[in-house]
């Protein structure tokens, strides 16, 4: 089991925060190299508990997974993920999330972030020759997140080879039961209610790490696929340095909002999966620890 002393915060070499990396995290090399995963089991009275960190974009060419996470989800009777995901596929899913991502009133995202910022998006997407017109009615968020997806298409990463994805269409075809954790409108709203102040600065620091994206990512896809959960936790923790508060909402607090379903699942379902992204299940405050708190004992796979 991980070493659970907080590191000691440094300032990441782009300047902080990388939600690519807490959303996309990414596997770069095949994932029968695994000699240990991010997934940890226990039982309890009878049942069993798999919780397993997700990666949410991938290639075709990372299948078949390692057999430890085939073999988990084999013996699972009900899996978990954060949120239903045939409903965040949905159209109307996609029009709430526009509509909270862009401005209804006629502002511009010039408008509402300095000249500094809005010059560095100017060049970026000068570089990749896109229309900045393109992004005139996003607020900061979208436009980060954009311009991320974009980035791990061009990298040939696609969210519809998920991990997530994966295991809840075979939960579907398989006839599992299947359970979540929050709604969309929870998630949706985590993204676009911060402060002008940390919506620009969240783009910012996007647009300043944008170049170094390939190196981070091969930094967390190490870390992921050698089970190193303390260094995972590491990178992501330095990720966050600039965004202390968001860190909180976006990670600790969901964490603890997430326990007692997770307990509820376990003693209520003789094996449950938890699906949920890698970035809460390692270090402090994590769904893995908060547990351990509680009495439960883990063995990492």
């Amino acid at each position: 089991m991980e070493n659970r002393t907080r590191p000691v915060t440094r300032q990441h070499p782009a300047g902080g925060f990388c939600l690519t990396i807490f959303v996309l995290l990414l596997l770069l090399s095949p994932a029968t190299a695994f000699s240990q995963s991010i997934l940890w089991k226990t039982e309890n009275n009878g049942h069993t508990l798999y919780i397993m960190g997700s990666i949410h974009v991938l290639k075709p060419s990372h299948y078949p997974l390692a057999q430890a996470m085939e073999a988990a989800y084999a013996d699972s009777e009900l899996v978990a993920f954060e949120v239903d995901i045939s409903e965040s596929e949905s159209k109307s899913t996609g029009q709430l999330f526009m509509q909270a991502g862009m401005y209804q009133n006629g502002q511009t995202l010039q408008e509402n972030i300095s000249g500094e910022t809005f010059a560095d998006l100017q060049h970026y997407l000068a570089t990749i020759q896109i229309s900045a017109a393109l992004f005139r009615s996003m607020k900061p968020p979208l436009c980060a997140m954009t311009i991320t997806i974009m980035e791990m298409q061009r990298l040939g990463f696609e969210a519809k080879y998920g991990l997530d994805k994966y295991f809840n269409k075979k939960a579907r075809t398989d006839g599992k039961k299947i359970a979540t954790l929050e709604t969309i409108d929870f998630q949706i709203k985590l993204f676009f209610d911060q402060s002008l102040a940390e919506q620009e600065l969240f783009l910012k620091q996007t647009l300043a790490e944008i170049s170094l994206m390939p190196d981070m990512m091969q930094q967390m896809g190490e870390a992921w696929i050698t089970g190193d959960a303390t260094r995972l936790h590491t990178l992501l923790y330095e990720s966050f340095s600039n965004f202390p508060d968001f860190y909180e909402r976006l990670l600790l607090q969901r964490n603890r909002n997430w326990i007692s379903k997770i307990k509820a699942l376990h003693e209520q379902n003789e094996t449950a999966l938890i699906v949920v992204g890698a970035a809460h299940l390692v270090g402090r405050g994590s769904v893995v620890d908060l547990l351990e708190q509680q009495g439960y004992s883990f063995t990492q796979l």
